[in-house]
């Protein structure tokens, strides 16, 4: 697919356009505009591609190798195929760099399905909708781009399925369903298999007990939750006015004390490993873990 005049704005102001490629036609070659202190991508990696970055001008740090390296205009770093890598621009003033991504594969399709998301107004700053719609593009072309963190790439892959079989469009419809029938079903072995895990929670009205498959991040004896359908999801809900309610990881089943919807000042103290996944997401979830022994509630510091 051609490549031609393909431009586009993401979110955070990050510009990217890719340039003429015609005497290398298994190149591709991109320039992008990365504002200051702008959103910082997942670190991910090229499964077959080389990443030829150069800094045209500004300032930037590329994390590669382990660890940060600043970049200023006229740098150049190599990224290797499977080297994971990302970028940030702490600086007061915007910062443009060129990538070279050799061979192609599918990497053109990929910026192309971005640019029409991005003209259609799809791509919206920590909204829900906007994970579907990328989940479904980064699987669909994973041969070019792969998130480093297996949660990451699990919790893309279930999202995936929802933008594939139904439509992100649907996605209240897709929450109805999830409840009636896609809950039930995973319900049956997510509380045994990480990083799934299942919240027990008491209906605000009906009193019944249920039972909602999560993707979760438990660490220290606290449990971060993604909630992928606004805050006025069900099980939030009930938990809210309950006060608590359960969760089952592992096998194990644990009291959730002190449940709250982080705002982005909270997640800001989190470490840096939770800061990074949950960052796309407008609502998460988090409470502290207790676990239950024999019906005894005991305090402990388990981490799955």
């Amino acid at each position: 697919m051609s490549t031609d005049n393909v431009g586009f704005e993401l979110p955070d102001g990050t510009a990217l356009r890719v340039l003429a490629t015609d005497t290398e036609p298994d190149q591709l070659m991109m320039e992008l505009r990365i504002p200051s202190r702008g959103l910082r991508p997942p670190k991910h990696f090229h499964p077959n591609q080389v990443d030829d970055i150069e800094i045209v001008s500004g300032r930037l740090e590329l994390f590669a190798d382990g660890k940060w390296h600043e970049l200023a205009a006229g740098d150049r770093f190599t990224v290797e195929p499977g080297q994971i890598h990302t970028y940030q621009n702490p600086f007061n003033e915007p910062a443009i760099l060129r990538s070279r991504h050799a061979p192609v594969d599918s990497f053109g399709c990929y910026l192309h399905e971005l640019a029409l998301l991005a003209e259609s107004g799809k791509l919206r700053l920590r909204h829900p909708m906007t994970l579907i719609y990328l989940a479904s593009v980064l699987v669909r072309h994973d041969d070019c781009l792969r998130l480093a963190d297996p949660l990451s790439r699990i919790a893309v892959k279930a999202l995936a399925v929802v933008a594939d079989q139904v439509g992100p469009s649907r996605a209240r419809r897709v929450a109805r369903f999830n409840r009636q029938v896609t809950n039930r079903l995973v319900g049956r072995w997510a509380g045994s298999l990480p990083p799934w895990a299942v919240v027990v929670h008491r209906g605000r009205k009906s009193g019944k007990s249920y039972r909602t498959p999560v993707l979760a991040r438990v660490a220290d004896g606290r449990v971060l939750i993604a909630v992928l359908y606004g805050a006025r999801t069900d099980w939030l809900r009930n938990i809210a006015a309950a006060g608590g309610g359960e969760l089952i990881r592992s096998g194990k089943r644990y009291r959730l004390e002190s449940p709250a919807v982080l705002d982005r000042r909270d997640r800001d103290t989190l470490p840096p490993v939770s800061r990074q996944l949950f960052r796309w997401f407008a609502n998460v979830f988090a409470a502290d873990l207790r676990p239950i022994h024999n019906g005894v509630t005991t305090i402990g510091r388990d981490a799955h």
